[in-house]
């Protein structure tokens, strides 16, 4: 999950009017490691690492790192919203990842839609884990618990800095049935 949040701080960064860019020093062998294993990560804006990543041959990419969505696919695990951003998801260490940024007018979200689908993927899947979703006036923090849909949700209220915006990020693991 801190991938998927330095990525959308990146991406914020890059989006304002002085085209920003973070600089990140300083990684864990385990971090580059992760970094290294993402297919699409040539894609990424705003983001700037200081260490070589190598790009490993062989070796399934267990994370997916994509601009908007994939444009010629209608098997989608995150709904569809508007505006530019990225989508990144894959497994890591047994956990399933879902992450997605969006720029652009606010007006066009349904986060009563959103939160929704959330709930019947916890349902479905019956899973136990970690929702996380900002907008540029609020964040929800949501713990997933098998055979839950969604329930009380933390909010907070941000000051709004940033132009429209909306990131979500899930991990997760799947609790079987024993």
């Amino acid at each position: 999950m801190s991938l998927a949040f330095l990525l959308s701080r990146g991406e914020l960064s890059f989006n304002n009017p002085e085209n920003h860019v973070l600089k990140v020093q300083g990684l864990t062998s385990g971090f580059k490691k992760g970094i290294c294993l993402i297919d699409g990560k040539e894609e990424i804006k705003g983001v700037e690492f200081d260490t070589f990543l190598p790009t490993v041959l062989g070796n399934l990419s267990s994370l997916s790192y994509y601009r908007a969505m994939y444009p010629d696919s209608d098997n989608h695990l995150i709904p569809i919203l508007p505006g530019d951003g990225f989508n990144f998801q894959g497994n890591w260490k047994g956990r399933q990842y879902l992450s997605m940024f969006r720029g652009g007018d606010s007006t066009t979200r349904d986060l009563p839609a959103l939160l929704k689908w959330v709930s019947e993927l916890s349902l479905k899947f019956n899973v136990k884990g970690n929702f996380f979703l900002r907008t540029e006036k609020q964040s929800y923090l949501h713990f997933l618990k098998p055979n839950e849909g969604l329930g009380g949700v933390f909010l907070q209220e941000k000051e709004q800095i940033h132009s429209p915006f909306l990131f979500l990020s899930l991990d997760y693991r799947q609790i079987t049935k024993e």
